[in-house]
Formats: C-alpha cells, structure tokens, sequence
C-alpha cells in the first residue's frame, strides 16, 4: 500500500482499472453539476448586437468521446416585435464555433408574454475531436386559456470539430434582426450538467 500523491487542482478522486493502483486522480467531473446560476440581463431589446446569454469554460475531457453536456437557460419572458419581418437568432456554441441555431419567426403584430426554456445539448461523437449539437427552444404563451394554447417550438443540430481533451467554451449568443424595442428576451436561470 502506497501513499497516492497530490493531485492536482480540481481532479478527483476515481476508483477505476485504469490506475494500477487501483484509484487515481481524474479531471472527469464525477458528479452531473457543471454549472448554474441566476441570470438577470435583458437581451435583445432595441439593439442589433448580439448578446451573450451565457458563456462558461468547459473543463477538458469532461466531453470526452461518449459523454454529452447540456444547458438548459428558462426564459421568463420573451415578447416578439410588432413586424412581419423581425426575427430573433439563438445561436449555440463550443470551442468558439456555432454548432446550432434557431430562428424565431416575426409576428405582424407583436405577441407578447412568452415564457418557457431554451436546451442546448452537445454530445462525444466517438472520438474527443467530433461533436454533435442540438439546440430545441420552447416558448408558449402565459395566461392563456386551454382552449387557445399557443406555443412556439424549434429545434437544430449540427456537428463541430473542436479538440476536446482541453478546455473549451459553451456558450449561447441572441441576435434580434430589428432594433424594435418591443422585442425582449430575459433569461432567469442557467443550469450546465454533465450526462455521463
């Protein structure tokens, strides 16, 4: 029996074949939890810019080959702008590159009261370099009667090349196609996990 040395900041502890030993220190986040937090910001209103809704450092290997991680981002409120034309973008990102996106259609005339959540998902596609990403947006229409539900739903996926054995960044931008002031989007909370 030996003393296992001091591993280095952040790993943990794992009991697997794979040390000769028997345990050794892991940079995989054993536990789902990656990340989460409240988020408070207005995003796209009146502005063409776009906005990050959220932007967290993945740590390496967490992916790996057949691992998957997913964000989930719940939207308490999202009103559409008054023009036919107006759009608003969701774009999913990893390592810097846009794996999916979303576009909401306009409305000729503005909808509002809007709630519901936005997941992003990335999946290990059999090797730490090939990824595949899905991003599905939810909204329905608050304080409306059973009678009239109406709800809006839209869903991507698209493959990524970004070596995963390092860190890399996940993160969700919003882009509105019009500067109309009546479109808003306010996220309330984030939560980041790991699906092993």
């Amino acid at each position: 029996l030996a003393k296992l040395a001091v591993g280095n900041e952040g790993a943990f502890l794992q009991a697997s074949s794979v040390f000769a030993a028997g345990v050794g220190w892991s940079t995989s986040n054993p536990f789902g939890k990656i990340h989460a937090s409240v988020l408070s910001s207005i995003i796209a209103q009146g502005t063409l810019a776009e906005q990050s809704v959220f932007s967290i450092t993945i740590p390496g290997s967490t992916l790996g080959t057949n691992n998957a991680i997913r964000s989930t981002v719940d939207i308490r409120n999202w009103n559409f702008a008054t023009d036919a034309n107006a759009s608003v973008l969701v774009l999913a990102q990893y390592g810097g590159n846009t794996v999916a996106s979303v576009v909401t259609p306009g409305q000729a005339t503005g909808v509002t009261g809007f709630s519901g959540k936005i997941e992003y998902t990335i999946f290990g596609n059999g090797a730490t370099n090939i990824q595949k990403g899905n991003i599905r947006l939810f909204l329905q229409k608050q304080s409306q009667p059973l009678s009239s539900v109406f709800s809006l739903m839209r869903f991507d996926g698209n493959t990524a090349s970004v070596q995963s054995d390092g860190n890399a960044i996940l993160g969700m931008t919003i882009k509105a196609s019009t500067s109309d002031v009546s479109t808003v989007v306010i996220p309330e909370g984030l939560i980041v996990e790991r699906i092993a």
